[in-house]
C-alpha cells in the first residue's frame, strides 16, 4: 500500500514547529543587545511579554485563515511576517523598534507555526491522532534544544545582527517549502485509509460525521466542553510555568551550583520530547482523557515534591518526571479539541483556546510564583500552589470525561 500522505504532512509540520526554537533563543541575543544599546534587563525582557500578548492575536488569526483557505496561505503569511520581523530586528537601533520588529511583527506570524500545523494534522488523522500530534509537537522540543546553541554559534561567528538575518531567511525557506507540501485531505482519502471509521479508543469517541462535530467557533464558545478545556489548558500553563521559571533560581538558593542547576532545564527539555512521542501513542490506545489525567497527576506530584529537594540528584529526577508529563500533555490538548469539535473549524477553535489559555495561565503563573517567593521568603509556597493549580486541572478533566462525546450547551 502506498504511504499515507498524512505522515508527510506530520513530518513537515515537525520541521515547521522546530522554527519556534528561534524564539527560545531570545536569551542568546539578550546580552549582546543590552551591551550594545545599554538597555536594562527589564526593558529588554518586556519584548517577550509583547510576544506572548501578540501570540494570542496571531493564534486566532492564523487559525481562522487555516479554516477558510487551508494551510498554505497562513504558512506563507505567517512565515513572511516572522522572517521579515527577524530580519528587520537586525536593523534595530532603538528599543521601540525592537519591540515592533521582534515583539509584534515576528510574533504576529508565530501562530502559523503551531495552530496551522496542529489543525491540519488533526484533519489528516482520527484513529492515530495522538501519535501524529505527538510527532509534530516534538519539533518545538527539539527547537528549544537545537536553536539556542545554533544562534549562539552564529552570533560568535558573524555577530547578532547577521544572526537575526540568517534566522529570518531560514524561516522563509522552511515556511515556503512547507506551504507547498502541507495541504488538507479530501474525504475520499480519509475513507480510503480508514481514518474516519472505527473506534478511537477515547472516552470522547466521536465520528467525523457525527452531528455534534464539525461545529463553528460560535457554537463551540457556548459549550461546556470549551469552558472545561479552556480551564484545563489555563491551569496547565499556570502550573507548569511556575517551575519552568523558578526551578533554577530555587536550586541556586539551596546551594546547587548555577551550571548544575541549569542542567535541570536541559533534562526537562529532553524528557519532554520522550513524553510527546510515547504519551501520544498511548493516548490512541487507552484514551486521551485517561492519559491527560495520568500526566497531570505526575505534574502535580513532581511540582509539589520540588519543595523537598535538597540535592542535585533529586532535582534531576523531578525534572525528568516533570518534563515527561509536561511533554505528554502538549499533543493531547489539540487532539482532544479535535475529538470534541471536529475538524471543520478546528483552526479557529483551537487558536482561540490556546491563545486565551496561554495568555491567562502563562501570564499568571510566573508572576504568582515570584510574588509568593517575595512575600514568604522561600519557594515552598510557590511550588505548593503550583501543584495545587495542576490538581485543579484533574478535577476539570473528570467533568470533561463525563461528557462522553456529547457537546452540550
Amino acid at each position: 500500500m502506498r504511504l499515507y500522505y498524512g505522515w508527510l504532512v506530520a513530518w513537515v509540520s515537525l520541521v515547521v514547529t522546530l522554527m519556534y526554537g528561534i524564539f527560545y533563543a531570545f536569551g542568546v541575543f539578550f546580552t549582546p543587545m543590552c551591551t550594545k544599546f545599554g538597555w536594562s534587563s527589564a526593558e529588554t525582557s518586556a519584548t517577550i511579554s509583547i510576544h506572548a500578548a501578540t501570540y494570542i492575536v496571531s493564534a486566532i488569526l492564523m487559525g481562522k485563515l487555516t479554516d477558510i483557505y487551508g494551510p498554505r496561505l497562513p504558512l506563507w503569511v505567517g512565515g513572511f511576517l516572522t522572517g521579515l520581523g527577524l530580519i528587520l530586528s537586525s536593523r534595530t537601533v532603538t528599543l521601540l523598534q525592537f519591540y515592533f520588529f521582534y515583539g509584534l511583527m515576528a510574533s504576529m506570524g508565530v501562530g502559523a507555526i503551531f495552530i496551522t500545523t496542529y489543525s491540519t494534522v488533526i484533519r489528516w488523522f482520527v484513529k492515530k491522532r495522538g501519535t501524529a500530534l505527538g510527532l509534530v509537537t516534538v519539533g518545538a522540543g527539539l527547537g528549544a534544544i537545537l536553536m539556542p546553541p545554533m544562534c549562539d554559534m552564529l552570533i560568535a561567528l558573524y555577530g547578532w545582527r547577521e544572526a537575526f538575518i540568517l534566522c529570518g531567511v531560514l524561516v522563509w525557506v522552511v515556511m515556503l517549502v512547507a506551504g507547498l507540501l502541507v495541504k488538507n485531505p479530501t474525504m475520499e482519502v480519509l475513507k480510503a485509509y480508514g481514518e474516519i471509521l472505527g473506534s478511537m479508543g477515547n472516552e470522547l469517541q466521536v465520528s467525523e460525521s457525527s452531528n455534534v462535530t464539525n461545529i463553528t467557533l460560535g457554537v463551540a464558545l457556548r459549550t461546556r466542553a470549551f469552558l472545561l478545556l479552556l480551564s484545563v489548558y489555563a491551569f496547565f500553563f499556570a502550573s507548569t510555568y511556575i517551575p519552568i521559571t523558578h526551578m533554577v533560581p530555587f536550586a541556586v538558593t539551596i546551594g546547587i551550583p548555577n551550571l548544575m542547576a541549569a542542567g535541570s532545564i536541559s533534562l526537562f527539555g529532553v524528557s519532554s520530547i520522550f513524553g510527546r512521542l510515547t504519551i501520544g501513542f498511548l493516548s490512541d490506545k487507552i484514551g486521551r482523557i485517561r492519559v491527560l489525567m495520568i500526566c497531570f497527576i505526575l505534574l502535580t506530584v513532581s511540582i509539589i515534591l520540588l519543595m523537598s529537594v535538597r540535592n542535585v540528584l533529586m532535582l534531576y529526577l523531578l525534572a525528568l518526571i516533570f518534563g515527561y508529563s509536561f511533554g505528554g500533555c502538549i499533543p493531547q490538548m489539540p487532539a482532544v479539541t479535535g475529538d470534541i469539535f471536529g475538524s471543520k473549524s478546528i483552526g479557529t477553535i483551537y487558536g482561540v483556546l490556546e491563545g486565551l489559555a496561554f495568555g491567562i495561565g502563562g501570564g499568571i503563573g510566573p508572576v504568582l510564583g515570584g510574588y509568593l517567593k517575595d512575600v514568604t521568603g522561600s519557594y515552598q509556597a510557590t511550588f505548593l500552589v503550583g501543584g495545587l493549580i495542576s490538581s485543579l486541572a484533574i478535577v476539570f478533566l473528570i467533568f470533561t470525561s463525563k461528557l462522553e462525546g456529547r457537546v452540550t450547551l
